[in-house]
């Protein structure tokens, strides 16, 4: 009998791949940062913690897996970490007058057109995002997180293996 029976680590290479190699997410990052993103896969050790000069950059954490012949639908999580750099202090003011810090405005378009991009490749079931904020005292370095739910039905004894 077959059942879904994804590998993790593969899950998280091909969508690493998948934004390191996107057109949208390239464009973002030369035209706002003037370099192209840098994405990690996996975990992150202490030693090897982004900083400001690492900006643009992706990160695919932590992923799991709920699958098994009492499931329907197999789940599949995956905490991505993204942080963006500005200079120290930046600030934009809207039309109406509004004050915004530059920072706080990338962080969230980055997070947008990753989750944007990674709907083209298969649609989302959730996606929660977190900003962080910056993460200096001068607003150089600003990060946020997106947890992705994908969720895919299982037919058990078809042999074809759905992809996230």
């Amino acid at each position: 009998m077959a059942v879904q029976n994804l590998n993790i680590a593969d899950i998280i290479v091909t969508l690493g791949d998948y934004l390191k190699s996107n057109q949208n997410i390239k464009d973002f990052c030369v035209d706002n940062f003037e370099k192209e993103v840098s994405v990690q896969l996996g975990e992150v050790l202490d030693k090897e913690e982004p900083t400001s000069d690492d900006c643009p950059y992706i990160i695919i954490l932590s992923g799991s897996k709920e699958e098994g012949t009492a499931l329907t639908t197999c789940t599949y999580r995956m905490v991505i970490a993204a942080g963006v750099a500005t200079e120290p202090f930046s600030k934009v003011e809207t039309d109406a007058g509004s004050i915004i810090h530059t920072g706080y405005d990338l962080i969230n378009n980055f997070l947008t057109l990753i989750q944007k991009e990674l709907n083209k490749r298969r649609l989302a079931s959730n996606v929660t995002v977190n900003i962080i904020g910056s993460m200096n005292a001068d607003g150089s370095h600003w990060a946020g997180t997106m947890e992705v739910l994908y969720q895919i039905d299982q037919v058990l004894g078809i042999s074809i293996m759905q992809e996230v």
